[in-house]
């Protein structure tokens, strides 16, 4: 009878160790996963782009080089704020997850090697070819970058400051010579459009009929809990356009994103116009937004993007 225990105490003990196997086993990813970034840069800076992926807790691989249209780029630092460690063990991360690390590549993109396409002198791309130091190498989709050749920015407006709150990112900007602003647009707007709400406050002697009505997103006030009834602020797809500003006058951008995006954004708002001379111009002003990832963002990522070429 005890040997009969026995046997069923062992048989218990095996199927438990063959069930968390076969869990861990099914939590590992078939490669890294690399998460969607929406990039918009301009070449002479020569800013570096930091990219983020996922990879298995059990097999941390870091990034040997990238090649992106037949062009090979060496990874440059590492984001000032990877963990790091003294153990040779634990590789550098970004976040620690159940069975996963967030690590990141940082790739420097110099001038003289960026394959520009058409007359507008614009490189974009969606996919990368990255190497790790493992050996293996995948096809990664990470979104969309975009470098652009040459910054054409107007010397009539120029940002004084720029400050974040609970809910917004502000850009107070002032006004050097007679403009009209035109239109304000954001880059990406399929992806960025339903994740970012871009607003304008303005001096209420600017606006001569105000809008009864705005559009807001629909995780606008569901998210932040907060009525979208500011004075003086207004959504800058609202009906507003043109709007003439003259010297010493004052414009501020609040651009606010939807807290369950689950991307890295850096882009530029631009500010299109023409000065009282007649010329045409672009005023750019530079976005960005790291998300912090929870548990259930890295299951839904993996979910989506198992396998790291999926869309």
């Amino acid at each position: 009878m005890k040997d009969r225990y026995l046997w069923i105490g062992l048989f218990i003990v095996v199927c438990s160790i063959l069930g968390n196997s076969l869990y861990f086993q099914s939590k590992q990813l078939e490669q890294p996963i690399f998460l969607n970034h929406y990039y918009e840069t301009y070449a002479q800076h020569e800013s570096p782009l930091t990219f983020y992926y996922l990879s298995n807790i059990s097999e941390p691989v870091e990034v040997s080089y990238v090649t992106i249209d037949g062009v090979t780029f060496q990874p440059s630092i590492h984001n000032v704020f990877t963990m790091w460690t003294n153990d040779p063990y634990i590789p550098n991360y970004e976040q620690k997850f159940t069975h996963h690390y967030l690590q990141s590549v940082t790739l420097q993109f110099p001038v003289q090697d960026i394959p520009y396409a058409g007359k507008d002198g614009i490189w974009t791309f969606n996919e990368m070819r990255v190497t790790f130091t493992n050996g293996q190498t995948i096809d990664a989709t990470i979104g969309e970058v975009k470098v652009i050749n040459t910054l054409n920015d107007t010397d009539a407006l120029v940002e004084r400051r720029a400050s974040t709150d609970n809910y917004n990112k502000s850009n107070y900007l002032s006004v050097l010579k007679p403009i009209t602003i035109n239109s304000i647009t954001i880059p990406f707007s399929e992806e960025v459009s339903k994740n970012v709400l871009t607003r304008i406050m303005l001096d209420p002697k600017v606006i001569n009929n105000p809008p009864t009505s705005q559009d807001f997103p629909f995780w606008y006030k569901d998210k932040f809990d907060i009525e979208p009834n500011e004075n003086n602020v207004y959504v800058s797809n609202a009906n507003l356009y043109p709007i003439h500003l003259e010297r010493d006058d004052w414009i501020k951008l609040y651009t606010t994103f939807n807290p369950d995006h689950k991307s890295y954004f850096e882009f530029y708002i631009k500010l299109h116009g023409t000065t009282n001379d007649g010329e045409t111009f672009e005023y750019n002003v530079l976005i960005g937004e790291r998300v912090y990832l929870t548990q259930q963002d890295v299951n839904e990522i993996i979910a989506e993007k198992q396998g790291g070429h999926k869309k």
